[in-house]
Formats: structure tokens, C-alpha cells, sequence
């Protein structure tokens, strides 16, 4: 069959409750799903990627990547950070794989990242 050339990298865990009311455990548990699952699957399918020069990663976010939202800091800041980790990803392989694509996702929104020439947006109502 080959190698995999599209990674669709979405998680997430969403429950409303203040930072305060927040477990340790739920805590890392929102980070491990919303978060390291992107890292983990992308760490795993990146290197044949760009070994056979050819590869589309989508990132699916949300409109919190981008705003805070009351009850929801937790699920906010783990938005956040696969927007930033999605972003930070293609600084470097894109001088060494020029096939390498990537989409980042937010429902509910359309906002442009660092670099809107090299990224494709999907606005979903």
C-alpha cells in the first residue's frame, strides 16, 4: 500500500468548568488528547512524508484557537497550542519538501495565521 500521504489530526475534548474546578487528572488528560495526539501522529507519519517528497497534514482547530472563552481555559489553551505547533511545523520542511501541503481548520471562523501565502483555510458554519 505505501505510505500514508494525508494525516487528519483531530481531537478534542471539550467540558466547561473553571480553572479552579479543573482536575489534575482531566488537566492532562485534555493536553494528552487536544494536544501530544497531534504531536505523536504527526512524529509518526512526517518522516515518510517528506522522505518521499509528497504529504498534506490538516490540522483541525477550533475558533478558540484564536479567543479566550469563559468556563473553557483548558480546551482554549489546548487550541492554542496545535495552532502554534501546526504553524511552527511548516517553517522548517517546507525549504526541504516542496510537495509538503497543510490545511489548518477552525470551525466556525476564517482568520489568517503568520503566513496565509502557504496555508489553505476551511470556514465551516
Amino acid at each position: 500500500m505505501g505510505a500514508p500521504t494525508i494525516l487528519i489530526n483531530n481531537a478534542g475534548l471539550l467540558a466547561s468548568h473553571t480553572i479552579l474546578t479543573t482536575s489534575d487528572a482531566y488537566l492532562r488528560k485534555i493536553f494528552d488528547v487536544n494536544v501530544l495526539s497531534n504531536w505523536y501522529t504527526t512524529k509518526a507519519f512526517l518522516p515518510d512524508m517528506l522522505r518521499h517528497n509528497k504529504g498534506h497534514i490538516v490540522t483541525i482547530a477550533s475558533t478558540a484557537s484564536f479567543i479566550g472563552v469563559a468556563g473553557l481555559a483548558d480546551y482554549t489553551a489546548t487550541k492554542a497550542a496545535i495552532l502554534s505547533f501546526h504553524e511552527g511545523m511548516f517553517l522548517v520542511p517546507s525549504r526541504t519538501c516542496s510537495m509538503l501541503t497543510h490545511d489548518s481548520a477552525h470551525p466556525g471562523t476564517q482568520a489568517p495565521l503568520q503566513q496565509p501565502e502557504r496555508a489553505h483555510y476551511f470556514h465551516t458554519p
